[in-house]
């Protein structure tokens, strides 16, 4: 990619009233900086060019590491090498606008080379830190507290920032989601006092475990909503960084987060589905701004309206359909994706869009056709049982504060339990026997650390108290992301005819209910 389509890109990002780009990272892409007009183009534009969690001083090191040939990427072994690397780029970039990522970790989304320990990373850390502030200072500003900086404390760096990391106070304390949308981290009451402040990388593409989200867009926007609102309240607001990935399909949520960005006040939990509505409305006419058939979108919209609703909405309609079917169903609706995606790519606008779209990324096997035989059968074939849900909203009663989020959630209406505030549901069955009562949380992660716990009752009956944290990357949170619930599983005796209240009490901050299920045990 040179300045012709990074104009466009810069273009598009003015558009949204965007003003930063970190370039694709991945090894299969040239390197920004290695392409003649790139760093021009950006220029012209006022696009302020940064690097990623893993780029430190500007650098693409899985573009452009191994291609000098310079030995392992392990400052402690290869230290001089290392430092001539990063000096030749500072070089280039001088006198550019630049919001540069400092740290160290390996050539790409990895733990930096030659440590083990989290102690060791950040005694090595605090070495590099030093030696990249005397190359700024050199090669970039010698005041180097007017250099917009930034630590990505992302994945493992987390874990080091707080065995004691020392960052310098007028660097951007960059957090981040765990991948899969929930912040994993944020600002306690000193570190927002912090002069270089906070900022945000947040994905609505992934790459990695426990699964990729690289086809469609997959993140909600009630997420989005609830998760910046969540940074702002917690001061951090000096640089927020969208993981677009290939730019198609996430082109909604790319502009709600820029919305978000630029005013924050003007999208809340109250009129978020206005603007999903206004910007419809403003694709595809007023009168089409309530979702209709295709048939009635102008002609001069048709392919915008496919690429935007239709596509998404009808392929993840006929995956469902390939997972709860059986059969010739099952691999009919393969043979739908596999015809839309078609369409995507050579017929519409005549082949302008074609390889955009790709309905089997990385080639997973999630994405193959069904393989299904009669023997399969039985796994369909399950015996009926009682089973009662109950949306987050639907409570009887609540004693204290909570929110209700529309559109979050298995039920879209997770509700938000305050801290020390509680919520009663009513159970009522027709049957004395024993139950099993699940209630499903929305995944989130601790904004300073500490827990994520409630206390549970029945009928005044206390039944525990119980923790939904789970740490990024472990088995239990590889469950709960993939599920998209962190769940508390309770025996339940109930009798017939007879109201039951299940009392649920937010013993910490960020305890947000999505439904419960009730199923008899037989």
């Amino acid at each position: 990619m040179g300045p012709k389509t990074y104009s466009k890109i810069f273009e598009l990002l003015l558009r949204l009233r965007a003003n930063t780009l970190w370039p694709a990272m991945h090894e299969p892409t040239i390197p920004f900086y290695t392409i003649v007009g790139n760093k021009e183009a950006a220029q012209k534009y006022g696009i302020v060019i940064g690097t990623s969690h893993c780029e430190p001083m500007m650098r693409n090191n899985a573009g452009e590491w191994y291609k000098a040939n310079i030995g392992r990427y392990n400052f402690k072994t290869n230290r001089e090498n290392i430092i001539n690397y990063w000096s030749e780029r500072l070089k280039f970039v001088s006198g550019t606008e630049i919001f540069m990522t400092i740290g160290m970790r390996g050539v790409h989304d990895g733990r930096m080379e030659g440590v083990e320990t989290a102690e060791e990373y950040r005694d090595a850390l605090h070495e590099v830190i030093d030696v990249q502030t005397g190359l700024l200072k050199k090669y970039v500003n010698p005041h180097v507290k007017k250099i917009p900086q930034t630590i990505v404390l992302y994945k493992e760096m987390l874990n080091v920032y707080k065995a004691g990391l020392e960052v310098p106070d007028y660097v951007t304390l960059m957090w981040t989601d765990d991948n899969h949308g929930y912040i994993a981290n944020l600002s306690n009451s000193e570190e927002q006092k912090r002069e270089g402040g906070a900022g945000i990388y947040y994905h609505i593409s992934y790459w990695g475990s426990p699964h990729d989200y690289l086809w469609l867009c997959t993140t909600s926007p009630a997420l989005i909503n609830l998760q910046m609102h969540r940074a702002w309240d917690y001061n951090a607001r000096k640089i927020w960084i969208l993981n677009v990935g290939d730019i198609k399909p996430g082109e909604y949520d790319t502009e709600l987060f820029m919305d978000m960005a630029w005013n924050i006040n003007s999208i809340d939990n109250k009129n978020l589905s206005s603007h999903l509505r206004n910007w419809a409305a403003r694709e595809f006419g007023e009168e089409n701004a309530v979702i209709k058939l295709s048939a009635s979108i102008p002609e001069n919209r048709k392919d915008a309206y496919f690429q935007l609703v239709e596509y998404p909405v009808r392929a993840a309609s006929q995956l469902n359909k390939k997972f709860l079917k059986t059969g010739q169903e099952a691999l009919n609706a393969y043979r739908e994706i596999v015809k839309l995606t078609d369409y995507y790519n050579k017929k519409m606008s005549g082949g302008k869009w074609n390889y955009f779209m790709d309905m089997n990324p990385r080639d997973l096997p999630v994405f193959k056709p069904a393989i299904y035989t009669h023997k399969d059968e039985k796994l369909f074939k399950k015996d009926p049982v009682f089973r009662y849900e109950i949306k987050g909203n639907q409570y009887t009663k609540k004693n204290g504060e909570c929110t209700i989020y529309k559109g979050l959630g298995h039920s879209s209406s997770a509700t938000n339990i305050h801290q020390n505030s509680s919520l009663e549901y009513d159970l009522r069955v027709n049957k004395n026997a024993e139950y099993i009562i699940k209630i499903g949380f929305v995944p989130m992660q601790p904004a300073n650390g500490g827990d994520l716990c409630v206390a549970v009752s029945l009928d005044g009956r206390e039944l525990g108290e119980f923790s939904i944290n789970e740490q990024p990357f472990t088995e239990k949170w590889r469950e709960n992301i993939l599920q998209n619930q962190a769940y508390i599983t309770l025996p339940l005796k109930l009798i017939a005819n007879k109201d039951a209240c299940l009392t649920i009490k937010a013993l910490d901050h960020d305890i947000i209910i999505d439904k419960l299920v009730l199923t008899s045990k037989e």
